[in-house]
């Protein structure tokens, strides 16, 4: 219910915003403070698409967001892990730009 009430006021798109436009600070800085305030972000989103595949549709449509700021753990795997539980459709449809994605990040 919850996440639905988040979808529909679009709770998501200040966060996802945020991290696209700075999470490159988190990479940067030592600061204790800034890097938990981008893993709860990660954490807000992770709860957000979790057994919601709806919400979980929603979020994928940034997974380049994500993947291409994987060198600092900020919750950026377990929030990849709950977008695609579960979810056959987008398994199906991204799967291959996903790895193609991670393989180039190797």
């Amino acid at each position: 219910m919850r996440q639905e009430m988040y979808r529909h006021l679009e709770v998501y798109v200040p966060v996802i915003s945020l991290l696209k436009d700075n999470i490159h600070i988190a990479e940067t800085t030592n600061d204790p403070k800034v890097i938990e305030f981008f893993k709860l972000c990660f954490g807000f989103l992770t709860a957000f698409v979790k057994n919601n595949e709806a919400n979980q549709n929603l979020i994928a449509q940034y997974m380049v967001v994500f993947l291409n700021h994987m060198h600092t753990n900020l919750g950026q795997t377990k929030l990849i892990v709950e977008i695609f539980r579960d979810n056959e459709t987008l398994c199906k449809e991204k799967i291959r730009d996903v790895i193609d994605d991670i393989v180039r990040l190797i």
